[in-house]
């Protein structure tokens, strides 16, 4: 090459330059491409039944409770009882000085005495509680938009996280406001002895139950569209969305049909 045309050295090593640039940004997308694709999958939409359900942390209480307090400030005598005793109905409980002896008000468990023998007590203060653990009841706090969909009746599944494997039945009672929250009482019967009374659970309310209806993929919905395969070509469509669970959703409206293919990315 003749060193008096550096320019013209110059403009082959820019088109050098280029012409490589351009052959990196071939192979990166390329290799982006094929990336992508491999975090891809497709599925065919089916017709199938799909259960709606409302989900939530539940808590245990008890049917029947009792805190013993008093009006005006007096003194322990005696304590006749200690707690996690199991107590009958009638049963002594507490004396105070000037006062009758306090009976038991139903048959439970002594949960709490805070105070010990010879003691003074103040009005309004609780000197002792018990509660009834045979009958027991779950308790769900839902917002405005799970609440909605909760109806007195409704079948609820109930999973305790320490114990595996096994599942629990129960029934909603009912549900009703309190302080900007909803909650819903669930009655559940066969529960094992060693559930307790503020132990917690997941619950999923059945709240709808549709048979023979277009379902995809959840993980295949964006923004409420989809990709469509269709004849070896894809196109977003714009669905609509009826009944949803933790996997499927209910096509309601959207250009999609079983011969459709649905690209849905791997997990």
């Amino acid at each position: 090459m003749n060193l008096k045309y550096p320019s013209v050295l110059i403009f082959i090593k820019k088109k050098k330059l280029i012409f490589g640039i351009i052959i990196i940004l071939i192979l990166l997308g390329i290799v982006v491409r094929y990336f992508l694709i491999s975090r891809m999958n497709t599925v065919s939409p089916k017709l199938g039944s799909i259960v709606e359900s409302v989900y939530g942390l539940g808590t245990i209480h008890s049917e029947k409770t009792y805190s013993l307090k008093i009006g005006i400030t007096s003194s322990i005598r005696n304590i006749f009882v200690k707690e996690g005793q199991f107590v009958t109905k009638g049963q002594n409980l507490l004396e105070l000085d000037s006062i009758p002896i306090f009976k038991a008000p139903f048959s439970g468990t002594i949960i709490s005495i805070p105070f010990e023998q010879g003691e003074t007590v103040f009005p309004q203060v609780p000197l002792l509680k018990m509660e009834d653990l045979s009958e027991i009841f779950l308790k769900v706090s839902f917002e405005q938009q799970g609440a909605l969909r909760v109806r007195k009746g409704q079948s609820a599944r109930i999973l305790f996280e320490a114990i595996r494997g096994s599942s629990f039945e129960g029934v909603v009672r009912t549900i009703f406001p309190d302080e900007g929250q909803f909650m819903v009482y669930i009655d559940v019967s066969k529960l094992p002895a060693q559930i307790l009374p503020g132990m917690t659970a997941d619950v999923a309310i059945v709240t709808g139950e549709k048979e023979n209806v277009l379902l995809v993929p959840i993980n295949a919905i964006h923004m409420g569209q989809l990709i469509r395969i269709r004849d070896g070509r894809k196109l977003k469509v714009a669905v609509k969305l009826g009944a949803i669970n933790g996997e499927w959703a209910e096509i309601i409206e959207g250009d999609i049909n079983l011969n459709d293919l649905i690209l849905i990315a791997n997990k």
